[in-house]
């Protein structure tokens, strides 16, 4: 298994909101890279996209606990199976977020994989709170 966690962001917004916001499959589509993304597909609970050169990823929203975390597992074909825990923390009054990957891969794709998949989840945090920012 593969762990690979993003930096902490700190969100315009309340843990309650971050959690509602990303309990909403669609809302997901914000917050990946455009450029990196193609055939974006989703319903309330699933999404799934290309990587573009890269491979086709389905996730669903497993869980979520309101003001702490949203846990997305894999969904349909995917390279690997894998779940993605998203860590909500209040700090004076704003949320603090962490991506954590957890991945069943095999260590040559791990190294391959690490550093694009932490700058992934990165941007992903960063937008969220552009998102917030932006309301």
């Amino acid at each position: 298994m593969a762990i690979i966690n993003s930096d902490s962001f700190t969100i315009p917004a309340t843990p309650t909101e971050v959690s509602e916001y990303l309990s909403s499959a669609p809302n997901y589509r914000r917050l990946f890279p455009e450029d990196r993304i193609e055939n974006w597909e989703d319903d309330e609970r699933h999404f799934s996209f290309t990587l573009k050169g890269l491979a086709r990823i389905g996730m669903e929203i497993q869980e979520i606990t309101s003001g702490q975390k949203v846990i997305l597992k894999s969904h349909g074909k995917n390279p690997f199976e894998f779940h993605l825990n998203i860590s909500i923390a209040e700090q004076s009054g704003k949320a603090v977020v962490d991506i954590a990957f957890d991945g069943n891969m095999n260590f040559m794709i791990e190294t391959m994989a690490s550093k694009p998949l932490r700058n992934l989840f990165n941007t992903m945090a960063e937008n969220l709170g552009i998102y917030f920012g932006n309301r």
